[in-house]
């Protein structure tokens, strides 16, 4: 159970943070699509810490390593959206076509 919390919940808390830095009004497939990508962004992120920060090449969710990542991946889910948004805010993409 506490694998499944560990994965999921930081998405949600990336979810508030993109959605309270972009001031946007989004839709739900926006936040079903966001939810998504941070859920891969933020687990990519923490296992690739683990792995080769930690050097733990066997990932078994105990209760000292559930506390572990989820330190992380709440890391994660601050740091993703104010950089993503940070991103979009200064990158701006023309397409001219003839």
């Amino acid at each position: 159970m506490n694998q499944i919390v560990a994965m999921l919940f930081p998405s949600f808390i990336a979810l508030k943070v993109f959605s309270y830095l972009s001031q946007k009004k989004l839709k739900i497939s926006d936040y079903i699509t966001y939810y998504f990508i941070f859920n891969v962004m933020i687990n990519l992120f923490a296992y690739a810490i683990t792995i080769y920060f930690f050097n733990d090449s066997e990932i078994i969710f105990t209760n000292a390593y559930t506390v572990k990542y989820l330190i992380l991946s709440v890391l994660a889910s601050v740091i993703l959206p104010l950089t993503l948004v940070m991103v979009s805010k200064r990158l701006s993409i023309k397409i001219i076509s003839k």
